[in-house]
């Protein structure tokens, strides 16, 4: 069983890979986030693309992305806190670090994701640098 990207400790046709794909919209903001890592892990630009929407996709290029993601080597991934309080709630925020290597250089991309409901599917909206809580943990992967 090959493990999925975003270490959930499930495979990834049981976890992400039904996201990406299409048979299966990701339920929550933190689900949404974990198959976006993965995607970028595994250069699948379009399900970035797909789901975007307000700030973030106005400037995405994904040509450049899918360069850039194919360019680093992805180590890990650290969920750090989620907010999304019940399920009624049409907004949600991630905090995560994502891990990489680049020119032999260790990488975070730490960010506070914002996550949209709209019409029943959770979408990424924006991301700022996060500093409110330590990256530094183990990572996971």
């Amino acid at each position: 069983m090959k493990k999925c990207p975003c270490q959930s400790n499930k495979s990834y046709y049981k976890c992400c890979g039904v996201y990406i794909s299409g048979k299966e919209f990701a339920p929550t903001p933190e689900t949404l986030m974990r198959s976006r890592y993965c995607a970028y892990t595994k250069a699948k630009i379009n399900y970035i693309a797909e789901t975007m929407c307000g700030p973030a996709a106005e400037n995405f290029n994904p040509v450049e992305a899918e360069n850039w993601a194919r360019s680093v080597k992805w180590v890990g991934l650290k969920l750090i806190d989620t907010s999304q309080l019940t399920s009624n709630d049409t907004v949600g925020f991630v905090e995560f670090a994502a891990y990489y290597k680049s020119s032999g250089k260790l990488h975070t991309l730490h960010e506070r994701s914002e996550f949209h409901l709209i019409n029943n599917h959770w979408y990424y909206v924006q991301g700022s640098n996060a500093t409110s809580k330590s990256p530094n943990q183990t990572i996971l992967k």
